[in-house]
């Protein structure tokens, strides 16, 4: 099967959408399949495995309240419907997304699956409530829609007919080896919804009561705490050993995710979960998470406090949290994209 996955977002560039178009490909095509990636961008040296046809250059764009690159000019519309001419289908990711994403839902006759990944900021589901007949009429122009979550879901509801795939992780990269003992992990951008702010002023509790304690954070720290280690931007390989030796992942995001996928590769390689109790994390980790409410700095000292101190909690916890990241396996998700585009075909 011929398989042509549409990003919107330049590929060359870090993104979740981007990550879980390249991994999507990639299993694809070691699974047999011709599958190329289409958007704005040129992928990096090291990611072979499967062509990618740029449509052109990206520029930054404000979309949901983050930055996202984007192609943009005339004639990116006229390459990306080019670029997908000789697919025997055609899978769009975030298709409302112009003009990538756009083109490819309205201009191919070929089969198309559209998946929605997006929490949209609430001024986007005020327009797509508003506008639910042009949404539905551009949404039916795909053969299947998909969405990653109940979240993500919750947008398109009005206007579509859904089944949900959940986000993809390569489970084969994450051990779960040998922790440090009571060492916490952040893992995101420093903007305000990834709620690193809220952790910084839980710690000092935590470390008061456990002065063994350490959190590592993957981005410049400016003023010294106890116990922190202010990583900066890591590699790829530092952050699975990140997760490797972590015993507790922490996420005290305060909105805007739809899914969770670093929460869900630090599953995968065994930390017990502490989280913000946003819609999107509780569906992730389900049974195997601590929650907490958002923005709550005592809550969160709290459960960090609880689970550092109680070795059978974290272990169970950990147990569960790897059980529970099987689901997210590219080999299970991969399977059942492949159901799809076949079930498309046959029609």
């Amino acid at each position: 099967m011929r398989v042509a996955l549409v990003s919107p977002y330049d590929m060359g560039k870090p993104g979740g959408v981007q990550d879980q178009v390249a991994l999507l490909a990639r299993w694809l095509a070691r699974s047999g399949h011709d599958a190329y990636t289409v958007g704005p961008g040129e992928l990096a040296g090291d990611l072979g495995e499967f062509e990618h046809r740029s449509v052109g250059g990206s520029r930054s764009v404000n979309l949901n309240g983050s930055m996202v690159p984007l192609a943009v000019g005339r004639g990116v519309a006229k390459r990306t419907v080019a670029a997908i001419a000789d697919a025997d289908v055609v899978h769009v990711h975030e298709p409302f997304v112009p003009s990538v994403g756009t083109a490819a839902l309205r201009r191919t006759a070929h089969p198309v699956v559209a998946t929605f990944h997006a929490d949209p900021a609430r001024w986007t589901r005020r327009i797509y409530s508003f506008g639910s007949a042009v949404a539905r009429r551009l949404a039916a122009r795909a053969d299947a829609v998909t969405t990653v979550s109940p979240v993500s879901a919750s947008a398109i509801e009005s206007f579509a007919s859904y089944e949900i795939v959940p986000n993809a992780i390569d489970t084969s990269l994450y051990t779960t080896g040998s922790k440090v003992a009571s060492q916490v992990m952040f893992l995101g951008r420093n903007d305000p919804r990834k709620g690193l702010q809220v952790l910084l002023e839980a710690w000092p509790t935590v470390h008061a009561e456990h002065p063994e304690a350490s959190l590592l954070v993957n981005v410049d720290g400016e003023s010294p705490a106890p116990g922190v280690s202010y990583l900066g931007r890591v590699s790829a390989e530092m952050k699975r050993k990140m997760y490797t030796e972590s015993d507790i992942f922490c996420a005290p995001n305060t909105g805007g995710e739809s899914f969770g996928i670093a929460m869900a590769e630090g599953m995968a390689a065994g930390c017990a979960i502490v989280a913000s109790a946003i819609p999107a994390f509780v569906h992730v980790a389900g049974d195997s998470g601590m929650f907490v409410p958002v923005g709550d700095v005592r809550s969160l000292a709290d459960a960090l406090i609880r689970i550092i101190g109680d070795d059978t909690l974290r272990r169970t916890n950990q147990a569960a949290a790897i059980e529970r990241a099987s689901q997210f396996a590219i080999d299970r998700v991969g399977m059942a994209y492949l159901a799809t585009y076949e079930r498309v075909l046959d029609r």
